[in-house]
């Protein structure tokens, strides 16, 4: 077996160069937590890596040295971690009982070394905490300004106007800082890396263009009367936003810059999922009520579909009733488009009740000057359009929808940003617009 050569650096050295400074705010972002907590973590280097524990104001006091690049650590019965070399498997260090240890890259440059987890480059620190079973979390312990580094990318193209980056830079560490600790505090930690916060890379995608905008904007947040705003974004808002009212049912006092902002400036229907269209057949919508939460309210033979908005934009107060005479409103339009997201991209949308030919046959009941009538399709069926009469074998019944726009609609677009940006606005012109009554100001003077 070969020997294992362990380094102690000098205790002063490490701290100068590894501790968190004072004037810097750290992130607690969750690799694996909670359902995703795993009793067995591994992690790679490039030049060995140090191990230690966090002080009571989150400064990092390393403890060794190690210079074995390929590791795992495991939980033990006893409520230690053992951490192992993955070649040898031999134990390297173990900690003290009831103590979360810290691991961090050998590497001076703390915002280029690495450690590899899952996949994924991560700089700064990996934080392990226990479980009261056998697993334990993965937590990545970084500085805020390299976390909005890792977000970017994932959250916008980074071949964007650099304005456009700008904007979506401000807008990001505005939603992280306003956010903190708010989702997932009962794990100990800040935000999670997936879009239930924002998606977080490391530093696997960081890349020139996104690391400027978060450095050109530095600290920048916005804030409305004094505090920060939740900044939501989307990807295409289909020329008009949503509303935080609208969307999610908020009271509009407590959100008065997430309000409808005309965006002529956006073209979308220059994109794939800017502009797009469905005809969902009757038996496609009883399937997707049959799999919803309102199964137990409506049947799956729909008489109607009534909005009772009809303000063109994204949909709000959808009645739907079934042939019996149940119905269901859908209030806001994130419950619609969670409906019909199989189908649908957003809320914004129109909703039309249509017949068209179809190789199925099926009997039809139809309103003539006389009244509903049952027409057998089986038979051939005339029927008229712009183009004069025709005649089809089987009709099938549905709902035409013809839609606008990706996501919730709420905010900032993003493509639209970028049409703005090219349209020659500044990334803060830009963030007046979709959160109108909004200011940018330093996170140091925000209280």
């Amino acid at each position: 077996m070969k020997t294992l050569k362990i380094y102690i650096f000098a205790l002063m050295m490490l701290v100068l160069s590894l501790c968190c400074s004072a004037e810097e705010i750290y992130i607690r972002v969750g690799l694996s937590f909670g359902k995703s907590a795993v009793t067995r973590s591994s992690f790679s280097f490039a030049n060995g890596f140090q191990i230690g524990y966090l002080g009571a104001d989150d400064t990092f006091s390393p403890t060794m040295f190690f210079a074995s690049n390929s590791i795992y650590a495991e939980k033990t019965a006893s409520g230690t971690f053992k951490f192992y070399d993955a070649n040898s498997n031999g134990c390297l260090f173990e900690t003290e009982s009831g103590k979360s240890p810290v691991i961090c890259p050998q590497g001076q440059d703390r915002t280029s070394a690495y450690t590899l987890y899952s996949g994924i480059k991560y700089p700064y620190y990996m934080l392990l905490t226990p479980n009261d079973d056998a697993s334990h979390n993965v937590i990545n312990l970084v500085e805020s300004e390299q976390y909005i580094k890792g977000v970017l990318p994932s959250e916008i193209y980074p071949s964007w106007h650099e304005q456009a980056l700008r904007a979506a830079a401000v807008a990001t560490r505005t939603f992280t800082h306003q956010s903190l600790g708010t989702k997932h505090k009962a794990y100990g930690v800040d935000l999670c890396k997936t879009t239930c916060c924002q998606v977080y890379s490391g530093i696997s995608k960081c890349v020139y263009s996104t690391n400027k905008a978060t450095d050109d904007t530095n600290g920048q947040v916005i804030v409305y009367n004094d505090k920060l705003i939740t900044a939501v974004y989307h990807a295409i808002s289909g020329g008009v936003t949503e509303s935080a009212a609208g969307a999610w049912g908020s009271n509009p006092d407590g959100y008065p810059y997430l309000t409808v902002v005309q965006t002529p400036f956006e073209k979308y229907e220059e994109l794939s999922y800017g502009k797009w269209s469905r005809f969902i057949t009757d038996a496609e919508l009883a399937a997707l009520i049959a799999s919803s939460s309102y199964s137990s309210t409506l049947s799956g033979n729909i008489e109607s579909i009534k909005v009772d908005d009809d303000t063109p934009g994204y949909l709000n107060n959808m009645t739907i009733t079934d042939t019996s005479g149940n119905s269901v409103t859908l209030k806001t339009s994130s419950q619609i488009n969670s409906l019909f997201s199989k189908y649908a991209r957003s809320a914004n949308f129109t909703i039309t009740k249509m017949y068209l030919p179809s190789d199925n046959k099926q009997n039809l009941t139809v309103v003539t000057a006389m009244g509903k009538e049952t027409i057998d399709t089986s038979k051939p069926v005339h029927y008229l359009t712009s183009d004069g009469e025709k005649t089809a074998q089987g009709v099938c019944g549905g709902y035409y929808i013809d839609g606008r726009g990706y996501g919730h609609g709420v905010g900032l677009s993003q493509y639209g940003s970028q049409y703005a940006a090219n349209a020659g606005y500044t990334y803060s012109e830009i963030l007046g617009i979709y959160y109108p009554g909004t200011t940018i100001t330093d996170l140091s003077n925000v209280k």
